[in-house]
């Protein structure tokens, strides 16, 4: 069967809070979706066997959704938060393709999540993008085709005003309210009932146990929010900085 006949558009987004992938017809109808786990860094614990796993899952889920077959694929692209440019992995993403196209696509292209999340955000058209997601980045094109990145350094160096950074930042703050060294904070009773513990200190055999992944601490972002709503000011400042270090990475990127 020619690339032609074939026709179908394979398009995964890789995030660190979940894997998407979306079957597209050559006239632009949507055939079918799949979801997976997580991608993480490629170069973290079982890195490749992880991104492997998200991505395919959720690309054999998407043409099965379809009633159609990984050989009707003419095409992927993929947009993940594991393939910063500096890795240079395209061949290591070429061949988790080739793991579930049983028909080489006649098309492959792969870059960092946030060139397609641009890309779809403007229609193609110059401008800026702040991606914050379990992670977060700053990036921008110009009108001459410059490019400009800010942050997205991952979650070591910070991930400024992601889930992660909100999570890690409210479990920070309820060990200081159980410890007396800060403000008391509804935050305290949020965190010892979501992870089931009787005192803070027990947060330890959680994010410390093999196998514990980040989208734990990150999925509690929105209870964050929800209670600083709800007038708590602990919360509340969290979420305030979160905002302004995501201003600030957009305004990086304008600056480059």
């Amino acid at each position: 069967m020619s690339t032609a006949q074939r026709g179908l558009i394979l398009g995964i987004d890789g995030g660190q809070t979940s894997t998407k992938a979306i079957l597209v017809a050559p006239d632009g109808r949507v055939a079918g979706m799949g979801t997976g786990s997580p991608c993480d860094h490629l170069h973290g614990p079982n890195g490749y066997a992880r991104n492997r796993d998200a991505i395919v899952s959720a690309a054999t889920a998407a043409p099965a959704a379809a009633s159609r077959k990984p050989s009707d694929i003419a095409g992927v692209g993929l947009g993940l938060t594991s393939a910063p440019r500096e890795t240079n992995a395209g061949a290591i993403f070429r061949q988790m393709v080739d793991d579930f196209c049983t028909v080489e696509p006649g098309a492959f292209w792969v870059d960092a999540d946030f060139v397609s999340n641009l890309a779809g955000a403007s229609a193609g058209q110059p401008g800026i993008v702040v991606i914050a997601g379990g992670g977060s980045i700053g990036y921008g094109v110009d009108d001459a085709g410059r490019e400009a990145i800010a942050g997205g350094l991952g979650y070591l160096m910070g991930d400024d005003g992601s889930g992660w950074f909100i999570g890690l930042n409210a479990i920070q703050a309820a060990a200081r309210a159980f410890d007396l060294r800060g403000p008391q904070t509804a935050l305290l009773p949020f965190v010892l009932e979501h992870y089931g513990l009787d005192r803070i200190r027990d947060i330890i055999r959680i994010i410390y146990a093999e196998g514990f992944s980040r989208d734990r601490i990150s999925a509690i972002a929105r209870d964050v929010v929800r209670i600083a709503g709800d007038g708590d000011a602990v919360a509340a400042e969290i979420v305030s900085t979160g905002a302004a270090r995501l201003g600030d990475t957009a305004l990086g990127v304008a600056r480059q």
